[in-house]
């Protein structure tokens, strides 16, 4: 997929560290820390087994001012728990790395235990994407610093995504060129730091193919390819073969439309008493940017006796080490849903009813109408509880077929205690594929979820599995946010409360993590997913209660409330009871003179949004 190297990062931003705890499980769709707390960052690379250990390398694809920061290397003991060795290539590693002409991207790591090295290839690549060669590092412990070996074009063969693939003491280099449109499979040199020869020209029936990745159970041979959509996610494909060489069947999909939301980088099995089980590595690429790519890791189930292959997407699981098997984990305890009903909902298929949102049952979806009239988007449900409920999160379940219509992207989320007063959501943000969503322990009778996008942003659909609420004993939060605003450019100052005159410029610049999503939710429905808030020559319309929605990517939220009130004072004269009362506003000064004939009269002013802001009994 492109890359962009080149960031200039222009947000305000804090470099947030939390300590580690210990991991129970594999769990997708968030963010991975590793053993020092920060974050795992091993995009579009692979994982190896190397005695007894596991070790994953990728991209850095942090924030940065600077462009190619490199590729890490992490290790575990069992594909939970990650810490981290070394940056083992960076900016230093050659000339023109450091130049910023030359990147790497999808790192793929052997091990020869002939000459006991370890060779990464990699695709290397400048600005525009045109150099299109493939590149070779070495290094002699797994963890060191590689050096550059050398870059080149493949027996003159264009080389971009690519991946690597050993098998007993020959090793060989996958991957695809886009002149000829095809994918080129070559065996490496008994070093593994050259290509000896083309083993296999896999064609692609006229359809460009990227992110390969070649493995082998039995003695089948499986290739496993994204189409070419650039950062958007595609329907994955698979080709099999008892023979390297040749015996390539047709393409056939897995995973979905939109593979779940991921690009395939790599393939590791995990051996055991009882079976050697595969895995599938995707990367979750923007979501919602590159910075905050995420590593997804499924179990693959292969059939070798009908050359078929099936990705199963799991949010949550362990593997078991001895045994090869993985089971299912979920630590989360959940409001039951027995009792829920349905209150209303902005569009339903009589097909797909709303209800099916809190069946139970994860096979069954709501999805909006698309009929004689397709609603358009922001859609909504309504459920009422049937009880009072302390709640901590929720989970967003997407539709598990083939498909992808409908599946949330932004979304607000409201508790209610009658029904009827909602307030400000209690979440709100940008949804991974299967969400869990965290924040501050909420009464509430009655939930809303309204979806305001949906996943490809092409279609006016919203759809569900299942929608649960969490009921955890220890709430998970965060409180990283600090109120920034700034009156007609006379700089930034720090506060929620902003009093304001009619026709004055303000931005709300609030500062996070750069890792995340922002959005905004205020009056008269407003809605913005924009980071800050730019008002011109302000209005009293504008005036309100307006929050900032920040949920992270460890699907953690937090908010703040800003009130923009008015400081602009008018002038009005009026009768009442035959007494005269006088208002108006000294433009010097700028104070309010209120006059009146009468005692024991009571005075209240209000600002534009209705706040309270002088409280008088008697004669002025």
């Amino acid at each position: 997929m492109k890359n962009n190297h080149f960031i200039l990062v222009t947000l305000f931003f804090l470099a947030f560290s939390y300590g580690y705890s210990q991991v129970n499980s594999i769990k997708n769709g968030i963010i991975w820390r590793d053993t020092n707390g920060n974050r795992v960052q091993a995009n579009g690379g692979n994982i190896i087994k190397h005695n007894n250990m596991f070790y994953m390398i990728g991209e850095d694809y942090s924030f940065s001012q600077n462009g190619y920061l490199g590729i890490n290397l992490y290790a575990s003991p069992d594909l939970m728990n990650w810490e981290f060795k070394n940056k083992i290539i960076d900016r230093n590693t050659n000339p023109d790395i450091n130049a910023g002409i030359r990147f790497t991207e999808r790192p793929g790591l052997l091990y020869n235990a002939s000459t006991n090295q370890f060779v990464i290839w990699a695709h290397y690549e400048g600005s525009g994407y045109t150099v299109r060669e493939a590149a070779v590092f070495y290094s002699n412990t797994i963890d060191g610093k590689y050096t550059f070996h050398k870059s080149f074009k493949p027996f003159g063969n264009e080389s971009l995504d690519s991946n690597v693939f050993q098998e007993g003491n020959s090793a060989y280099f996958i991957s695809e060129d886009r002149a000829s449109g095809n994918l080129k499979l070559y065996k490496l040199t008994d070093d593994y730091l050259d290509v000896a020869e083309i083993t296999a020209v896999i064609t692609n029936n006229g359809a460009l193919k990227e992110g390969p990745i070649l493995f082998k159970k039995n003695n089948l041979y499986y290739i496993m390819c994204s189409g070419l959509t650039g950062w958007t996610p595609n329907q994955g494909t698979y080709t099999t073969s008892n023979s390297l060489t040749s015996g390539w069947t047709n393409w056939q999909n897995f995973g979905g439309k939109i593979t779940y939301d991921t690009q395939p980088t790599a393939i590791f099995s995990v051996p055991g008493t009882s079976d050697t089980s595969f895995y599938y590595v995707g990367d979750r690429w923007q979501d919602p940017g590159n910075a905050s790519a995420k590593n997804i890791i499924s179990p693959l189930i292969l059939n070798t006796n009908n050359k078929t292959l099936s990705l199963k997407y799991v949010h949550e699981f362990t593997i078991n080490q001895n045994t090869g098997l993985w089971s299912l984990y979920d630590g989360n305890t959940y409001v039951p849903q027995n009792d829920w009903q349905l209150v209303s909902t902005s569009s339903e298929h009589p097909n797909f009813l709303a209800k099916n949102a809190f069946d139970g049952d994860e096979n069954t979806i709501w999805h909006t109408n698309w009929n004689s009239s397709t609603a358009t988007l922001p859609h909504e449900i309504i459920i009422d509880l049937k009880d009072k409920y302390e709640i901590t999160g929720f989970v967003y379940i997407p539709r598990l077929d083939n498909d992808f219509n409908g599946i949330i992207r932004n979304f607000e989320l409201y508790f209610s205690k009658n029904g009827i007063d909602w307030n400000m959501p209690v979440a709100a943000g940008s949804l991974s594929y299967w969400s869990e969503v965290n924040f501050q322990k909420t009464s509430a009778n009655f939930v809303k979820l309204i979806a305001r996008s949906e996943i490809m942003n092409n279609v006016n659909f919203t759809s569900a599995a299942e929608i649960k609420l969490m009921t955890n004993q220890t709430p998970v939060s965060k409180n990283e946010i600090i109120p920034y605003y700034n009156i007609n450019n006379t700089g930034w100052k720090t506060g929620l409360q902003i009093d304001i005159e009619e026709g004055s410029n303000l931005v709300i610049g609030p500062q996070a993590n750069i890792y995340g999503s922002y959005s905004w939710s205020g009056p008269n429905g407003f809605y913005s997913t924009n980071r800050t808030l730019n008002f011109n020559q302000i209005t009293n319309t504008d005036f309100g209660k307006y929050q900032f929605n920040y949920l992270d990517d460890e699907s953690i939220f937090q908010s703040k409330i800003f009130e923009i009130n008015s400081k602009t004072l008018t002038t009005k004269n009026f009768t009442e009871n035959s007494n005269k009362i006088s208002l108006y506003p000294n433009p010097t000064s700028k104070k309010l003179h209120i006059a009146n004939a009468k005692k024991s009269t009571s005075y209240s002013v209000y600002d534009f949004s209705g706040r309270e802001i002088i409280k008088i009994q008697d004669k002025l």
